[in-house]
């Protein structure tokens, strides 16, 4: 579960970093596009979860429960946007382009996990959790994001469904592949 929890952190943090400011480069200069950047909750969220974890400061019971409910919210609201986004869609003849980012995500990215992993050095739990995590679907996040700075939200939210579809094959191989390699 700790590994997971880095690897999400990690891919969460380069789609609110690298995402938001390359998706801001392309109509703005470098100051009005970090401005985006500075605005997004999540950054902040992750600075002082990282504090309070550092320091070992335990939230008050109040804002812990509240925090929760927030948390448990957090895949079922990710989940009606992209809903909302897909209701929207216009599935166009030229879906190549989505096809080719499926197939990144879903095939090449678990190739490439396939040959890193084993240069890491890693334990064999540690190893088959981050073979796993190279496979998951596209995030919705990307999709919100596109939707929220106007750039290309409908590509975006056709590569999440349709990686998310897809997803059902590829996991369920990478997991049963995952328990073969990395012994």
């Amino acid at each position: 579960m700790a590994v997971q929890v880095l690897v999400l952190t990690f891919q969460n943090l380069l789609v609110y970093s690298y995402g938001i400011l390359s998706l801001q480069r392309i109509n703005k200069d470098k100051l009005k596009q970090s401005i985006p950047y500075f605005k997004m909750p999540v950054l902040y969220a992750m600075f002082i979860g990282l504090g309070l974890n550092a320091f070992d400061i335990t939230l008050p019971q109040f804002l812990y429960i509240s925090g929760s409910y927030v948390a448990d919210a957090l895949i079922a609201i990710a989940l009606l946007t992209l809903g909302a986004q897909v209701i929207q869609l216009n599935f166009t003849k030229n879906m190549f382009p989505v096809y080719l980012s499926v197939g990144v995500r879903l095939i090449i990215s678990p190739l490439i996990a396939f040959i890193i992993i084993p240069f890491l050095n890693v334990d064999t739990i540690t190893a088959q959790a981050m073979f796993i995590a190279s496979a998951v679907p596209s995030s919705v996040n990307s999709a919100i994001i596109a939707q929220e700075y106007n750039n290309e939200p409908s590509f975006a939210a056709q590569a999440v469904l349709a990686s998310t579809i897809f997803s059902a094959i590829t996991v369920t191989i990478v997991i049963y592949l995952s328990r073969i390699i990395f012994v």
